[in-house]
């Protein structure tokens, strides 16, 4: 079953082919991508994208419980919160992309096992709970960097939601860091 959402990404531009796919001619035109090689490139984006979704959704899980654990600092709680939100909202971003490449949005107790294989560690005192978002916006950064690096350069609505995140999670790291000297 495929979802179907309403986005600001269009897909006009689609990942067509990867930047080394191999060209033909066809009627002495000009080269376009193989069809067998869009289809798997399209598939890379999709599962590249479906794995950034499920640590999307545990970040929701793991700041939620971060705003309940530190309950006796309200605003420390509330920007945990807000966090929660954010990173929902980047997951929901990703479900739409990956549904309008054609990709199958799984919601099943299958998803809840692969979430539930993401590492996250108990906390005690503050500092720890905020160093290790730190490392995990720090983490995501890369990761969404890495993927943009393989993104076909004609790919432009998925390089642009990435970047976007990108953005986003770089601004929640440096918050994290200015609780840090605080």
């Amino acid at each position: 079953m495929h979802a179907s959402f309403e986005s600001t990404y269009s897909d006009e531009r689609s990942p067509v082919r990867h930047a080394s796919a191999p060209l033909a001619r066809v009627n002495g035109r000009a080269p376009v991508a193989e069809p067998e090689h869009e289809h798997t490139w399209k598939e890379q984006v999709v599962r590249l994208l479906k794995d950034s979704l499920i640590k999307e959704l545990v970040c929701v899980v793991r700041y939620n419980n971060l705003s309940g654990d530190v309950q006796t600092q309200p605003l420390i709680s509330a920007e945990f919160l807000l966090h929660a939100y954010e990173e929902l909202a980047h997951a929901h971003r990703l479900a739409q992309r990956i549904a309008q490449l054609g990709g199958e949005l799984e919601y099943s107790p299958n998803l809840l096992l692969r979430m539930g294989q993401a590492t996250h560690q108990q906390h005690r005192d503050l500092q720890s709970m905020i160093q290790a978002n730190l490392s995990s916006e720090y983490r995501a950064i890369t990761q969404y960097t890495e993927i943009m690096s393989q993104l076909d350069a004609e790919d432009v609505a998925t390089r642009r939601l990435l970047q976007e995140i990108v953005d986003e999670e770089r601004a929640h790291a440096e918050e994290l860091k200015l609780w840090l000297v605080n």
